[in-house]
């Protein structure tokens, strides 16, 4: 008798322990499914979030924009082939839906925008301006609007 039960003892604990890894499994991959939905986007070399940022469907013009803690819903752009990513401060970066799904952070590079002209010079304050056109008139011998005659001062 004492073999008989230790027979069908062994069985139900693996059959147990089967049972809970497989249990372990689902969970993990649900919870993979779920993170996958949610991407975050992240500046590449201070590693801060990004707010703002829209994130676009090229197959059906498709937008969702990054809240402040840098991160989106993108699950109506599950479809999509390519998704552009694209930020006023930072460079146009095209991801694919697998990179999306592998749960990694989308870093973004700064962009450069290059100027073609820059002033050096200081330009004049307003008060100024008015002063040295009071003195213009002046040395001019302006006319008074009212009078016909110079205005002699």
């Amino acid at each position: 008798m004492v073999l008989t039960y230790s027979l069908l003892i062994v069985p139900y604990t693996f059959l147990m322990l089967y049972r809970t890894l497989v249990l372990m499994a689902a969970l993990c991959a649900f919870a993979i499914g779920l993170q996958a939905q949610t991407i975050t986007l992240r500046d590449q070399v201070t590693n801060e979030l990004i707010a703002k940022a829209d994130i676009i469907c090229l197959t059906n013009n498709t937008k969702v924009t990054t809240n402040e803690a840098g991160q989106a819903d993108i699950s109506t752009l599950k479809d999509c082939g390519s998704i552009l990513v694209d930020h006023v401060s930072f460079q146009e970066r095209t991801i694919t839906w697998a990179e999306v799904a592998s749960g990694a952070d989308v870093l973004l590079n700064y962009r450069v925008n290059m100027l073609d002209q820059v002033v050096t010079e200081r330009q004049p304050v307003r008060r100024e301006t008015k002063r040295r056109a009071r003195k213009d008139r002046r040395d001019q011998g302006a006319r008074h609007p009212f009078h016909g005659s110079t205005n002699h001062r």
